[in-house]
């Protein structure tokens, strides 16, 4: 599995309690073996069917080089806490983040961004 093109990032919407994954792969070889690993601890990939897959260069918030062709899938992975609207209460994120990050860190993602969505970043 060659994880060269793939790219993690938490994303968390107001009051940022609760975490989802957002994660960005070649759409010729998605990480299943880390799509899995995911699913092991509980975080489970979105309802909503992703997206067709588009060049790299398009998908800004991944950070990807200007000009990259490669097609990219994009996958949210998400797990639902005992809160109000299925949001984490703070002991479940303080045992859902260490056991996400020990997940990912198998397959080398040791440092992971946190973007905190704003309401412009949904319109």
């Amino acid at each position: 599995m060659n994880l060269d093109s793939v790219r993690i990032q938490f994303q968390s919407q107001n009051p940022h309690n609760t975490l989802f994954l957002k994660v960005w792969a070649d759409a010729n070889n998605e990480p299943t073996e880390m799509y899995a690993a995911l699913e092991k601890v509980g975080f489970t990939a979105d309802e909503v069917p992703p997206a067709p897959p588009i060049p790299a260069e398009f998908c800004y918030a991944a950070g990807y080089a200007k000009g990259d062709k490669t097609l990219i899938t994009e996958q949210t992975f998400v797990k639902s806490g005992s809160g109000l609207f299925g949001g984490w209460t703070p002991e479940e994120k303080k045992a859902n983040v260490p056991a996400v990050r020990n997940a990912l860190r198998k397959f080398g993602f040791v440092r992971i961004d946190h973007r905190k969505l704003r309401l412009e970043d949904s319109l």
